[in-house]
């Protein structure tokens, strides 16, 4: 029976659809570097040693470091530059693969941008890059940018979420009241409590249903208003959902010019393509319903990726 698995350090049955609502099983860090008012470059950089979680050894006891590197432009109390961030594997004792990375800020989803380059890659040791080259606003109340980053622990395991986590927040100012939404001394070994939005949750139930039994998943909030939910199987399909509020979803691999739009029963959906680091082919379907803005990826077919968006109530 499927199951699906919500990153929430409280245990919630949301329906009773789900079979299964389990704790996050992984690591969780918060990392925060404070900037001053404006620069004209930088680097953060941070080593994470994931060795614990709420459920190390049933996600396999698998250890490894991931080295963090954040290189960032200009910027000041208005704007902020992304040039590149990458993790360098090393010390790994058992299997892990990559997940999603997002830039952002804390106070609107409009410059949010998310890649997954690396999502349900097996990685073995090197270090693996994203390359964002952009500017973004930074938020009229605080003047935090932030990067998240995940990985997963283990091979696929139904009852337990084995994600671990790194959120870097480059705080221009250095202002510690913009830091409410990150507690960087409690954060160590523990997911915050971080509430899933109900809409959210029913689009995820219904992208569950879709899909069928054959399928396992896990949900992931990501910032203030993203989540995203990764499903897996045994045949090595994949599908990621990605759902956020207020404005449509950016995927860092696929610019916008280079999606194709389809009209269905009024429903616009924008549908494109990029290849992961393991050279396959990831289509996206970008579309907005009942006010929530999501981006399917996959590597099944547009066909079948269009189909599954169509069928998400």
């Amino acid at each position: 029976m499927k199951r699906l698995l919500f990153s929430c350090l409280a245990v919630m049955l949301f329906s009773s659809l789900l079979s299964t609502v389990a704790n996050a099983g992984g690591q969780k860090n918060n990392y925060v570097y404070k900037l001053g008012k404006s620069g004209s470059s930088g680097t953060f950089s941070k080593l994470q040693k994931i060795r614990s979680g709420l459920y190390f050894t049933a996600c396999g006891k698998v250890t490894y470091d991931l080295e963090h590197i954040v290189n960032f432009g200009k910027w000041d109390t208005k704007n902020f530059r992304w040039n590149t961030s990458s993790f360098t594997l090393s010390n790994l004792k058992g299997r892990m693969t990559g997940g999603v990375a997002l830039t952002g800020n804390y106070e609107g989803t409009g410059n949010n941008k998310l890649d997954h380059k690396y999502s349900g890659v097996e990685l073995k040791s090197g270090t693996f890059k994203y390359t964002w080259n952009r500017t973004m606003a930074l938020g009229p109340k605080n003047k935090n940018a932030h990067y998240d980053i995940t990985t997963k622990s283990g091979w696929a395991t139904p009852s337990i979420n084995c994600n671990n986590e790194a959120n870097v927040v480059l705080d221009v100012g250095g202002s510690a009241s913009s830091l409410a939404y990150l507690d960087e001394a409690a954060s160590f070994e523990t997911y915050s409590d971080e509430d899933i939005p109900t809409e959210f949750t029913e689009k995820t139930e219904s992208l569950s249903e879709a899909i069928g039994d054959d399928f396992d998943g896990q949900v992931e909030p990501l910032g203030k208003d993203v989540v995203v939910s990764h499903f897996d199987n045994a045949k090595k399909d994949t599908i990621i959902l990605t759902q956020q509020n207020d404005t449509p979803i950016s995927v860092n691999n696929v610019d916008d010019e280079d999606f194709s739009k389809v009209v269905v029963d009024d429903v616009a959906y924008e549908i494109g393509n990029f290849k992961n680091a393991a050279d396959e082919k990831m289509n996206v379907v970008k579309f907005e319903k009942d006010g929530i803005y999501m981006a399917l990826v996959t590597n099944q077919t547009n066909e079948e990726a269009l189909k599954l968006a169509e069928e998400l109530k």
